[in-house]
Order: C-alpha cells, then sequence, then structure tokens
C-alpha cells in the first residue's frame, strides 16, 4: 500500500508539473517574440577627446592645440638628442609639405639642460627642416599628454578627437595613412 501511496504522488507531482508548464507557457508565449526579444546593443568606438595644452612657438607667442580645431593635427613630442626622433624628422617635413591641411605641432621637450630652444633651433636648421617647432617649456605638455618616451606622436581630427597615438618613432607609410585618417 505505501508503494502505492508513493507512485500516486509522484504522478500527481509529474503531472502538476506538467500542468504547471503548460500554463506559463500559454501565458507567456505571445509576450516575447524573436523580433521583441532584447537585442546585444552595438556601440561606436567611443571617441577620446584630446586635451588641451600650451605651447610656445619659435616666435615665443603663446599657442594652444585648440588653436586648431577643425584641422586635422599631427602632435609629435620630440627632442634633439634622441636618435629615434632624428630618424623620424625627415618623414615630418616630407609630408608637412605635402599635407598643408594638416598641422604639424612639432613640440621640443625643452628642458632647460639636456635640451634648450637653442639646441632645437640648430638641429632643425642644419637639417634643413621647414616645420614649425613648439616648445614645451615647463614640461606641462608632456605631462598632459603622459609622455614617458619620445619621440611619442598623437594624431588628432577635425573635431578634436585622438584618432591615434604613437609610442617611438613612426614610419613614413604610419605618418601617412594616419594623416589621412585625421584630414
Amino acid at each position: 500500500m505505501r508503494n502505492k501511496s508513493r507512485l500516486s504522488a509522484l504522478v500527481i507531482s509529474i503531472i502538476a508539473i506538467f500542468i504547471s508548464a503548460f500554463v506559463l507557457y500559454n501565458n507567456f508565449k505571445d509576450t516575447v517574440s524573436p523580433d521583441s526579444a532584447p537585442q546585444p546593443t552595438v556601440s561606436a568606438p567611443v571617441k577620446t577627446k584630446a586635451l588641451d595644452i600650451t605651447v610656445t612657438d619659435q616666435s615665443e607667442s603663446v599657442v594652444n592645440l585648440s588653436d586648431f580645431l577643425g584641422k586635422g593635427v599631427v602632435l609629435n613630442f620630440w627632442a634633439s638628442w634622441c636618435p629615434p626622433c632624428r630618424e623620424e624628422m625627415p618623414h615630418f617635413d616630407k609630408l608637412s609639405k605635402e599635407y598643408g591641411d594638416v598641422v604639424f605641432m612639432m613640440v621640443d621637450l625643452t628642458d632647460g639642460s639636456r635640451e634648450t630652444k637653442e639646441k632645437a633651433f640648430s638641429y632643425i636648421e642644419e637639417s634643413g627642416y621647414s616645420f614649425d617647432i613648439y616648445f614645451d617649456l615647463d614640461g606641462s605638455a608632456a605631462r598632459t599628454y603622459r609622455i614617458q618616451s619620445i619621440p611619442t606622436t598623437v594624431f588628432v581630427d577635425k573635431e578634436g578627437n585622438i584618432s591615434y597615438k604613437k609610442i617611438g618613432a613612426i614610419s613614413e607609410s604610419q605618418l601617412k595613412s594616419n594623416i589621412e585618417k585625421i584630414r
């Protein structure tokens, strides 16, 4: 008898589960369709806004990165004593002539001892480069962009967003490719 009552209880429980599942299915089958089911969201990449910096130009006038909003900017941090910086300078000079609609901010990290304005001017003049140079006299521009090693090149698009950042020497083809993206 005991086994019969256990078996009856088990059968009743199984029937109750099926009935509950049937009722739940019928109640909710029309509320979620493939079209109304939550879809994974796809978002565009988040653009990083370029931080403004203040440097001085060759005539000692104050210049801000934000002065060039609306134009693509190639922001290069360098020093005349840096071999990889010297290696990439011909590319910057060549492409600065080729891409007149893009601003080349060649920011010399002038610390007053190892790198001075005079050393930078001398190097640029001796090499025959024609691009404009800017000076980070107090290191604030380098700190703003967390420059840990030079050369470092930052590409800023017309809307003021960072498109790409390259730490280390950049090849002419890399430079050209990234310039095309910010024009």
